[in-house]
């Protein structure tokens, strides 16, 4: 019996540390827990703001795009009508020394065939 009051004692502060402990690591679980969800409440919120940034940022990115494409397809279009246009009047012109030149041409075959004629009279009145 004596040995039992002798080590009560150390059972009441061996139980009493060992309650401590075990109260000390549940409430470490649970600060664990509180802070692993906070943490997982601020990525969520960083993610989906940066999910949010993101998407306006394609979104600009895509308007400026889809800009510079019309502006490149405008520019291309009024080019390419200017040098349509270039080249419809190059062809007319063209057309134009053709015929000129083919009327001259016309013009001086008939002179040719007046003086090979006026040479001929000429020849066949001399005799």
């Amino acid at each position: 019996m004596q040995f039992f009051r002798n080590v009560w004692p150390v059972v009441v502060i061996v139980g009493t540390i060992a309650g401590a402990a075990w109260t000390a690591a549940w409430s470490v679980r649970d600060f664990m827990a509180t802070q692993i969800a906070a943490s997982e409440s601020r990525l969520t919120a960083q993610i989906a703001a940066a999910e949010t940034r993101l998407t306006a940022q394609v979104a600009a990115t895509d308007n400026r795009l889809t800009a510079q494409i019309a502006a490149t397809d405008n520019r291309l279009t009024a080019q390419i009508a200017a040098t349509d246009n270039r080249i419809t009047a190059l062809d007319n012109r063209l057309t134009q020394q053709i015929a000129d030149s083919e009327t001259r041409l016309t013009e001086q075959i008939a002179e040719l065939r007046m003086l090979i004629v006026d040479h001929l009279e000429d020849h066949a009145n001399a005799r």
